[in-house]
């Protein structure tokens, strides 16, 4: 028994198909969104716990690349453990951490604007987040402008 395609030319199904085609692809966007931004999430937590337990005096010189090493035995299939990347969580929290926390300081006022922060932090790549890490470690304003323009006009690296 051999397999034959079915060859439907009534428009309807040809528009429906390509319908189906284009909401699977926005669904594949909308789901790779919401992993970068939990996965930001996550780097953001890694980084917040490194600079407040002290990792680095505590745990000695190789603090990173022991970590990288934990983290990858815990858990095998995970990526973006990297010693650098740990690396880049700690800065990435340094970074931004000190407007979030001043935003949280006036909260009853800005609520919404410490809530379009955090959408705008967590919506941007992580390989973007790395960048501006590197083009901007001491300028928070400047980072946080050019993560503003890179979700609104869509920037690429």
């Amino acid at each position: 028994m051999s397999k034959k395609s079915i060859n439907i030319l009534d428009k309807d199904y040809i528009h429906w198909v390509k319908e189906l085609s284009s909401r699977y692809r926005k669904s594949q966007i909308k789901a790779a969104v919401k992993v970068n931004s939990e996965m930001l999430r996550y780097y953001w937590e890694l980084g917040r716990d490194i600079v407040t337990k002290q990792a680095e005096n505590k745990y000695g010189s190789n603090f990173y690349g022991t970590l990288s090493t934990d983290l990858k035995k815990a858990i095998p299939n995970a990526e973006g453990l990297s010693p650098s990347n740990i690396r880049y969580s700690k800065r990435f929290f340094q970074l931004y951490g000190p407007v979030l926390e001043n935003l949280q300081q006036v909260a009853e006022k800005s609520q919404s604007l410490l809530e379009r922060l955090e959408s705008t932090l967590f919506s941007v790549p992580w390989g973007h987040h790395m960048l501006l890490i590197d083009k901007c470690s001491d300028a928070p304003q400047k980072a946080l402008f050019f993560a503003r323009q890179t979700v609104e006009n869509g920037w690429s690296r």
